[in-house]
């Protein structure tokens, strides 16, 4: 029964005259409860505060320009495809899991690779304006999801995967270099990612497939420069560059490529892996493939500035 003219003219009365108080005041521990007689003021209606609703143009220009995520500095800068600054270095396998095993059963995978990947990371480390990291270095297990998080939260410009193949046949032999790939380029391609993928399997080609048609013609050309060092510094017989959907590579966001170094389930090329000489040989060749790369893209890079 209040009419609303009634109600405004309290309300105006009572403006001003009780406010809230901006801070509560500390209870005194002197004082007890008990001895606390005087009734708690309640605010009135006059001592709230008014609500100005947002415009509606505001509110559409918040949702437009959202308040900006500022990086950490240290964060690294974005990549570019025509540059090489920082190189991912991944070595297969790793604690419980052993990978593929010799013929005597008593040296694994894991070993070579290991140390392959570490001499791999120090000669390359010796060229002037590049970063390396090791996805693992000591013999602890890490996931295969772990190996391209890593690589790409650090934001690297190449990543590379050393391995040791294997083959019920003992006469395999030779090196192989795949780059990634939704179909395999042979049954024993398709074979040879289930064996390193260890039963992890993903579902999603079209994203891998979107993500690595960028880096598809990068692959390839870092592929090409490693084999070719290979050949040349080992005289390695090599097996054709082949594509197929390792998880490693799939999920690499940059040019990447995955290194079959030699069959460690042929006994000649498991004594290869075991002699540390060969294993320094294979190490140096696969840096020196990525160096001709690095020099390569960079150079077409500039070329490409000089005409511009």
């Amino acid at each position: 029964g209040v009419r609303k003219d009634e109600l405004r003219e309290e309300i105006l009365a009572q403006e001003g005259q009780t406010k809230i108080p901006s801070a509560v005041p500390a209870p005194n521990p002197a004082v007890s409860v008990t001895q606390v007689t005087a009734p708690m003021a309640v605010p009135t209606l006059g001592s709230l505060p008014t609500l100005t609703p947002t415009p509606r143009e505001n509110r559409e220009a918040a949702q437009e320009n959202p308040i900006p995520v500022q990086k950490p500095q240290n964060a690294p800068t974005d990549k570019q495809i025509d540059r090489v600054r920082r190189i991912i270095i991944d070595a297969g396998h790793g604690g419980n899991d052993a990978g593929a095993p010799g013929r005597d059963r008593r040296y694994r995978e894991k070993e070579a690779t290991l140390d392959i990947a570490k001499r791999v990371a120090g000669y390359l480390r010796e060229e002037n304006g590049l970063e390396v990291l090791l996805t693992r270095g000591g013999d602890y297990y890490i996931t295969l999801k772990y190996r391209t998080d890593f690589a790409n939260s650090h934001n690297a410009d190449l990543f590379v995967s050393i391995h040791c193949n294997s083959n019920p046949r003992p006469g395999a032999h030779g090196t192989e270099i795949y780059r990634y790939g939704s179909k395999a380029s042979s049954k024993y391609a398709a074979v040879a990612a289930a064996r390193e993928n260890g039963g992890n399997d993903f579902m999603d080609f079209t994203l891998a497939d979107m993500r690595n048609n960028f880096y598809k013609t990068r692959s390839s050309a870092l592929a090409e420069d490693v084999e070719s060092k290979i050949v040349e510094d080992l005289g390695q017989h090599f097996r054709n560059i082949q594509q197929a959907p390792f998880y490693v590579l799939a999920h690499a966001d940059m040019p990447s490529i995955l290194v079959e170094t030699a069959f460690i389930s042929n006994q000649q090329e498991e004594n290869k892996l075991r002699d540390p000489y060969w294993r320094d040989k294979m190490a140096k060749a696969i840096a020196q493939g990525i160096i001709a790369y690095k020099d390569r893209v960079e150079g077409m890079d500039e070329n490409q500035q000089a005409r511009r």
